[in-house]
């Protein structure tokens, strides 16, 4: 394995480390080491940033399958998520260590906590949400909480799943007709599938 600093592509989309010493395997998947010094009592974080167009109104459940280890204790790290936009992602480290940056401010607080060294899909706290604007990056943080020692660990995140749904947005045009009684000529409705909602069959009047 091998720092991840360079931008690469995994099934379309771009792949970048931000901060700290991201590497991956075929076996464990993308590792996002982190650690906490007690004598300093401060965290050092791994971020990633993961290319995806998050849309405003639209509906998103994300979910990882992931697992972690820790150096001593049951204190495994957590993971986190954010979503960025290009011109808001300005903190970075090029260091290829865990980066002492408190983190960046998380958008929507997407946060799994008390992962273990079992692979399991997590659905993480607010992780199925509708976005409030237009997004660039989804970005996983390892994080490891203080603890009574120093300590270091990894997160392994082997798949991650984002389910996006279109907001449903049907429009009738004319919205109202006066018709006189007796009229014959026919008046026509149309109905516009704003959100392109799969799955429509038919409409009942």
């Amino acid at each position: 394995m091998q720092c991840v600093r360079s931008s690469s592509e995994r099934r379309g989309r771009i792949h970048t480390g931000v901060i700290g010493a991201a590497t991956y395997s075929d076996l464990k998947g993308l590792s996002l080491p982190t650690n906490y010094n007690k004598s300093l009592n401060k965290t050092n974080r791994s971020d990633f940033r993961i290319s995806y167009p998050f849309k405003a109104g639209y509906s998103y459940i994300i979910k990882f399958t992931a697992f972690a280890d820790v150096s001593s204790g049951t204190n495994y790290p957590t993971i986190g998520a954010a979503l960025f936009t290009a011109v808001g992602l300005t903190q970075t480290s090029t260091s290829c260590a865990a980066g002492d940056i408190s983190g960046f401010p998380q958008i929507g607080s997407l946060f799994i906590s008390g992962l273990s060294a079992n692979t399991t899909e997590y659905t993480p706290a607010n992780g199925t949400f509708i976005s409030p604007s237009n997004y660039d990056y989804l970005l996983p943080e390892a994080y490891m909480p203080s603890s009574l020692v120093s300590v270091s660990g990894n997160v392994y995140i082997k798949k991650i799943v984002i389910t996006e749904t279109a907001p449903i947005n049907f429009t009738l045009a004319p919205s109202s007709a006066t018709i006189t009684c007796g009229a014959t000529t026919p008046e026509t409705f149309t109905v516009t599938n704003g959100g392109n909602t799969p799955g429509i069959t038919g409409y009942t009047w």
